[in-house]
């Protein structure tokens, strides 16, 4: 064959192909275009919640599914289940299951197991636990199920029992060293303990011997649950002679274990009087109690009625006497409180020590140094300063300790301390967490500076132990931005230079379950969404949270409920150390929703927009529907009687404080009001807005002539000290972000800091004239 005949031969061979092909390429890119178009579809109508037309474009389940993308049929399944729709939404479902991403197959799998006929739930149950055997609940809908039916033997077979050894010690989240490591085994346990009532059920349906062995150890050594509670109502409904069937193992009588649990599920519910008329009818003894039984009965008895001296005098007995770590720890624990009960403080704090030394778990430690520090408290705060002294270097978790050092700060200031508080600053700060180091050292340098108290630091010079406080404050790897920037006023640092955080290292996150978070959130099912982030928060990326906090912001255009959402995911993940404070996270985490009508008031009442900004959005995160368990209303958080002053005041005679203009109205002017009715001062308005001007004077009038920094700092109320902290740091971002204005300049706005004089040259850490700053 010559060249030109293999050529046309060729030619026509490709005419050919093409000729075949080029319609099935129109067909799929027609199908592409189709599924396009019907995907906007669906995410329209799903965000408009136009129901009637979800059934229309549902009408056909198995042709919609071809013609959206595969995870969407999920997510559209749930709207539908919520409309009643389920044979519409199984359909989905079943497609969903084989033909979505991975962990969206997987949520499609594990709902299908709870919907349809018995035997649809079971063809479901069984798939999901062959495709999903690493998932904790891989067996627990097929146990469910077949619970249900009363296929007992079925069910065990399919979901088997933990081995008896394995099953005595359940996991013990205490004795995790991260976070992440106790909510796995939080989780792990939850998972058991549903597995657990059925597979128990099922020994008692069956008359097995094995009922009493496994629930001995449920009721005796396992942290009292939700699902205790449901098997006891279980168990209660049964017949006397179902009850009386449960065969007694190795001296166990299922009908007193069950006594036993109806003790605990009853400590759990707080009624401890009703609790210990429960256990004195049973045949047990303190001595006997595993721990888990005994922390329950310490509870009864600290809480149920029984006198200080009879309760310190019991768990002192069994202290004694035990050689059960676990039990000595509690006895010395419950002898202390009973002894501060009593008023017999040594006896408090030494059975205290004795309960730390005996302490199985640091988180236990920690828990019986918590209330060793609390009552040296109650003793004097001398002694209180001498604990920590010797203690502090001994806590494991620093975390726990912050509400102790936090109230301790409050104590020392208001008795006006100095020294003691510089003294514990210097105490407590290797080893408090960074927060309460930001506070201690921020407040130190302000005494130290000003000559309030003594300089600890012999070493340093007065401003220059000044400065070394005011730069931890500054440096410290905190998430307190009111003592960043105070800090920073002091040290006169360009904090605008630093805000912006982007260095840290981000561990790795769960990809599969972003993917399910934002499919939540990008088809309008924002509860789900809302939910689950919170709940796994920790395994998302920021970048994630940033995109979940734009989606709940724009639907915020339709449900201003869900602007207290957004802001509330993208604070959870700036609460992360490891998060990077790019500006794209401080936009989101210092919205301007309202921006009309916060302008319109701000000019009208003369009150600053970052300030404005900064209070509704510590007062109500931008959802102006809400309202607090005292009454106050709306954006601004009014009480009726407030806003009824006002509007007599502006003349108006009828409002509704949930319309956004007239709620920040009201704001503005009662924030201008109590500005000028407190000597100008803004953050004297602020704590006023939240404690009351009547209060505000009072405190004023205690606290003589405290500059305005260290007056926050002995406020009595916790929520007003957080308050106008959390309103300060929220103007200043605001100031710098929208309104090209430097952190400097607004908080001098709101606290009138005394200036930084140049000639102190505190950032250089030198003393540049002899004595002290000016005050």
């Amino acid at each position: 064959m010559d060249k030109d005949s293999a050529s046309v031969i060729l030619m026509r061979i490709l005419c050919l192909i093409m000729a075949v092909c080029m319609p099935l390429l129109a067909c799929t890119a027609c199908k592409a275009q189709n599924t396009t178009e019907n995907q906007e579809k669906l995410l329209r109508i799903l965000n408009d919640r136009d129901y009637a037309a979800l059934d229309e474009l549902a009408s056909s389940p198995s042709s919609l599914a071809l013609t959206i993308e595969p995870d969407s049929c999920y997510f559209a399944a749930l709207h539908l289940l919520k409309q009643d729709k389920t044979e519409s939404a199984v359909e989905l479902l079943q497609y969903g299951k084989t033909h979505a991403s991975w962990q969206i197959a997987q949520e499609c799998a594990r709902k299908l197991c709870t919907l349809g006929t018995s035997q649809q739930k079971e063809a479901a149950a069984k798939y999901f636990a062959e495709a999903y055997p690493q998932e904790r609940d891989a067996e627990f809908y097929l146990l469910q199920e077949l619970f249900y039916q009363g296929k007992y033997k079925d069910a065990l077979k399919a979901c088997p029992l933990m081995p008896l050894a394995d099953f005595a010690f359940p996991q013990d989240e205490q004795k995790a060293k991260t976070e992440t490591q106790k909510k796995r085994i939080r989780q792990n346990i939850e998972a058991q303990n549903k597995k657990t009532k059925y597979q128990l059920l099922c020994l008692l349906k069956t008359d097995s011997p094995k009922f009493a062995d496994y629930f001995s150890l449920w009721v005796n050594n396992w942290a009292i649950s939700g699902e205790h509670e449901s098997f006891l109502d279980i168990w209660n409904e049964l017949s006397q002679e179902e009850r009386d069937s449960a065969q007694i193992a190795n001296g166990q009588n299922p009908s007193t274990l069950a006594d036993l649990l109806k003790f605990r599920v009853t400590v759990r519910q707080k009624k401890y009087r009703d609790a210990l008329n429960q256990l004195e009818k049973l045949p047990y003894s303190p001595e006997t109690f595993t721990s888990q039984l005994f922390s329950d009965f310490g509870r009864a008895q600290l809480y149920g009625g029984v006198s200080a001296k009879e309760g310190a005098a019991t768990f002192r007995s069994i202290a004694e006497k035990t050689k059960d770590p676990d039990i000595a720890f509690l006895a010395w624990f419950y002898c202390a409180q009973f002894s501060v009960n009593e008023k017999n403080f040594d006896a408090a704090l030494n059975a205290f020590v004795l309960s730390m030394h005996s302490a199985p778990t640091p988180a236990k430690y920690d828990n019986a140094l918590w209330y060793y520090l609390k009552t040296s408290k109650t003793v004097s705060l001398e002694a209180a300063k001498n604990a920590l002294k010797t203690y502090a270097s001994t806590w494991q978790d620093p975390e726990y300790f912050e509400d102790f050092l936090r109230d301790f700060a409050v104590d020392l200031l208001q008795g006006r301390y100095w020294d003691d508080f510089v003294e514990t600053y210097a105490a407590v700060q290797p080893y408090a967490d960074p927060n309460s180091q930001a506070q201690y050292a921020y407040i130190s340098g302000r005494l130290i500076e000003d000559s309030m108290s003594k300089n600890p630091f012999p070493r340093l010079s007065r401003l220059q132990a000044a400065q070394s406080c005011y730069e931890k404050a500054y440096d410290g790897n905190h998430t307190a931005l009111y003592y960043r920037f105070l800090a920073a006023e002091q040290l006169a640092i360009a904090i605008e230079e630093n805000i912006e955080r982007d260095d840290t290292v981000q561990p790795e996150s769960d990809k599969a379950l972003e993917t399910l978070v934002l499919g939540y959130a990008e088809h309008a099912l924002f509860e789900e969404a809302y939910k689950t982030y919170i709940a796994h928060y920790q395994d998302i990326s920021i970048e994630c949270a940033c995109e979940l906090s734009k989606i709940f912001s724009r639907a915020a255009e339709k449900d201003c409920t869900l602007h207290y959402d957004a802001l509330s995911i993208i604070s959870y993940a700036a609460s992360r150390p490891d998060t990077p404070l790019t500006k794209d996270v401080l936009y989101l985490l210092y919205p301007r929703p309202y921006l009309q009508e916060v302008k319109n008031a701000a000019e009208t009442f003369g009150v600053s927009e970052p300030v404005l900004f900064g209070l509704i959005r510590t007062e109500s995160y931008f959802d102006k529907t809400i309202s607090s368990s005292a009454g106050a209303t709306g954006l601004a958080q009014l009480m009726e009687g407030t806003a009824n002053d006002i509007a007599r005041k502006l003349k108006i005679k009828e409002f509704d404080l949930k319309d956004a203009q007239t709620n920040v109205n009201f704001g503005a002017y009662y924030l201008n009001n109590l500005t000028e009715r407190l000597d100008n001062s803004v953050m004297m308005a602020l704590f006023a807005y939240n404690g009351g001007p009547g209060r505000v004077r009072r405190w004023q009038k205690e606290a003589k002539d405290l500059p305005i920094d260290l007056f926050l700092e002995t406020v009595p109320f916790l929520e007003t000290r957080s308050y106008g902290r959390k309103v300060l740091s929220a103007a200043a971002l605001y100031g710098y972000l929208y309104y090209n204005k430097t952190v400097h300049q607004v908080v001098q706005e709101i606290i009138g800091t005394k200036e930084t004089l140049e000639g102190n040259k505190l950032s250089d850490g030198k003393d540049a004239k002899s004595g002290d700053k000016a005050k």
